[in-house]
């Protein structure tokens, strides 16, 4: 890999705005093409981040033949997944939603845990791009599928901006104050949903 250092306020603007930077640090990885492979949004540690670069290297040289594996055998759902993932990762949402589709038909109890995680991150690249028709019924099938603090917080949070993103704010504050009832959620979800409902309370009055 190439390291290039931008600042998203001077001279990477421009790139920061292309891809869609909306949070720092985010390192974007691209294919010699200029594709995005995927993405690192926020601070980690040392270990943690390593372990998530070396998962997405791994993630990109196993492409080809991850793409011959689920054009081989339509009811690997695993295979699916990681390709979903690459997909969403690149931005690629008709491509994934084709992988959700395939997870669908094989998994479609999530009895392997692989539905529920291709709905998360087939809404999130939705979420991201602003589709927020596409996001909002894989985010409620997600939610209904959803065991762990963790992965209901996210659903509810991110259905909560798909709401208020179409000045639905009660509709949305109301899926926020659920976040902060799930026992056990996540500190960096209580927060968010904290500081959503606020901001929400705030364009209510305007």
């Amino acid at each position: 890999m190439v390291a290039l250092k931008q600042n998203s306020e001077r001279e990477g603007r421009a790139l920061a705005q292309k891809f869609g930077v909306q949070s720092l640090p985010t390192i974007v990885f691209l294919d010699p093409s200029g594709q995005e492979v995927s993405r690192i949004a926020g601070y980690l540690p040392t270990g943690p981040f390593v372990e998530k670069v070396r998962g997405i290297v791994q993630l990109y040289r196993s492409l080809p033949g991850l793409e011959a594996s689920v054009a081989k055998n339509p009811s690997d759902s695993k295979s699916a997944l990681s390709l979903l993932e690459f997909y969403a990762g690149q931005s690629r949402r008709e491509k994934a939603g084709q992988m959700l589709a395939k997870i669908q038909r094989a998994d479609p109890q999530n009895a392997r845990g692989h539905l529920l995680q291709a709905l998360i991150l087939t809404a999130d690249a939705d979420v991201t791009a602003r589709a927020w028709s596409a996001a909002r019924p894989r985010l409620t099938r997600a939610l209904s599928l959803a065991k762990t603090p963790n992965d209901k917080a996210f659903c509810l949070v991110q259905l909560g901006i798909c709401e208020a993103s179409q000045n639905k704010f009660d509709a949305a504050i109301a899926n926020w104050k659920k976040v902060l009832a799930i026992p056990g959620c996540p500190p960096r979800f209580q927060q968010g949903a904290q500081e959503f409902i606020q901001r929400a309370q705030r364009m209510k009055q305007k």
